[in-house]
């Protein structure tokens, strides 16, 4: 069944998966600027644009999350602090995870379902989405192509690096982000599929100890973030949650989703039948190794988010190499020859249709254009609140370079321009005692920035109405809002 222990890959196959990895490039780099730093980026930004000092101190604190995408962030901003050079280490991650397919594919299986499951993953949308954004999940899900990868050359056909460099990628892949945990864990799980006497020669409980000791570090910050309350927006998942997801992984248009599941039921049938036949084997090992790679992590975050939400589609992305090579081991036990040819060219074309959808979507949360409005009109003089305090961040990224912001009074947060930084954000409203303070001030103009206006943040807005009166409100893609308050004349 596999290829593992065959010989080098031909040039052909060499050249369709270098053809792969030049479309994933190129889809990554297309329109990388295009669309707005949103917050999440801003809190990239905002987390690597200090000293090597500081920024230890607060992964260590507050953005322990993503502590090698950071590592990774910090010199890339000092070279190209801007939109296009901190997306740039997810584009490039984007590409390398091809190859990763590939291999994964190909050594589980054969040849052809490592090309086809390298193709799948380079025209999915859904990945994409994830390679035009500055944060660790790309570089997480490349890493832990890459650890699958190896996984199954040091069970199949062990070279004298296999185990080293499995280890020292699952625990790469971890500290890229902490919740890829459950990827790494779902491919240590697989090895229990194998034979007793073949599990005691790889030495899979202490590998998988050691892998865990080393990345306890990125262990334990997720945990402290999701107690300290950071992530408590989030509801619990749904029928519709599942649904989303579904669109999401196989790539964010409906139209790919019918192929994925034919490809994925038909090697979920091989499995059962190689399963059902011998439990613990090779071939069960090559199947149960993308299975549970491909479900753990979902299954894990969806169920324990019914007792504390944390669910969120990024969090299952390092599935998605795995679902490319089950789909495409399903393809080919559809069809053969050039039948198979027709029907991956059919499915790869259908889920190319997210990739067009995902450039013609509009920016979420469109600072860019907020603060493009913002800048031609600040007057010496005027105050600016941000609501919630976080909308500060990403906005701050695109005034810092503007000198005229120096007379812009940062009426909340209350602090000066440069000092807002990732850890002291608190996702709260502006409070009365702004509103008080914006009274006693009688500030010209203030600017409100607000991201997703609650209903408490009304009635404060009402509060501020009675000493300004609005004089222009913009809402931008996203629910972000820019309001002009004007100072009413004094009473006569």
């Amino acid at each position: 069944m596999s290829d593992a222990a065959a010989g080098g890959a031909t040039p052909r196959t060499r050249a369709a998966v270098a053809g792969c990895t030049a479309i994933a490039l190129g889809l990554g780099l297309y329109h990388l600027r295009r669309r707005s730093f949103w917050q999440d980026e801003g809190f990239t930004w905002s987390t690597v644009d200090r000293g090597f000092p500081a920024l230890l101190r607060v992964l260590v604190r507050h953005e322990g999350y993503q502590i090698l995408h950071a590592l990774i962030e910090w010199p890339t901003n000092g070279i190209s602090s801007t939109v296009e050079g901190l997306r740039l280490p997810s584009a490039l991650a984007f590409a390398a995870a091809v190859p990763a397919v590939w291999l994964t594919g190909r050594r589980l299986f054969d040849e052809r379902t490592g090309v086809i499951a390298a193709l799948l993953f380079a025209v999915n949308g859904g990945v994409l989405s994830y390679a035009q954004e500055a944060r660790g999940y790309m570089l997480a899900t490349t890493l832990a192509a890459y650890a699958g990868a190896l996984l199954a050359q040091y069970v199949l056909a062990p070279r004298k690096w296999s185990r080293a460099g499995w280890i020292a990628l699952s625990v790469l892949t971890i500290y890229a982000h902490g919740f890829a945990v459950l990827a790494i864990a779902a491919q240590i799980l697989a090895l229990w599929f194998l034979p007793a006497a073949r599990r005691r020669e790889l030495h899979w409980v202490r590998g998988g100890a050691l892998v865990a000791l080393l990345a306890a570090p990125a262990l334990l910050a997720p945990i402290y973030q999701i107690n300290s309350g950071e992530i408590a927006f989030i509801t619990k998942p749904g029928v519709h949650t599942i649904a989303v997801f579904g669109w999401f992984i196989t790539g964010r248009t409906w139209t790919a989703v019918p192929p994925y599941v034919i490809g994925v039921v038909l090697t979920a049938l091989a499995a059962i039948t190689v399963w059902r036949k011998e439990l613990h084997s090779i071939d069960a090992f090559r199947y149960a190794l993308v299975f549970l790679w491909l479900v753990v992590p979902t299954f894990v975050l969806m169920g324990v988010s019914y007792v504390r939400p944390i669910w969120i589609d990024r969090y299952a992305l390092w599935s998605t190499g795995a679902l490319a090579v089950v789909c495409a081991y399903g393809l080919t036990r559809l069809a053969q020859g050039r039948v198979l040819a027709a029907v991956v060219l059919v499915v790869a074309l259908l889920g190319a249709r997210g990739v067009a959808d995902w450039y013609r979507e509009p920016p979420y949360e469109d600072y860019a254009a907020a603060t493009a409005q913002l800048i031609p009109q600040m007057q010496t003089g005027d105050a600016v609140i941000f609501s919630p305090d976080e909308a500060r961040i990403p906005a701050e990224f695109y005034l810092r370079r503007v000198t005229t912001r120096l007379s812009l009074v940062p009426l909340f947060p209350a602090v000066p321009w440069g000092a807002f930084k990732t850890g002291q954000q608190r996702v709260v409203d502006f409070d009365s005692r702004t509103v008080a303070r914006a009274h006693a001030a009688r500030y010209p103009r203030i600017w409100l920035i607000a991201f997703g206006v609650h209903t408490r943040l009304v009635g404060r807005i009402a509060a501020l109405t009675r000493e300004y009166r609005v004089a222009g409100d913009h809402t931008y893609h996203g629910g972000l809002e820019v309001v002009l308050l004007r100072a009413r004349p004094p009473a006569s």
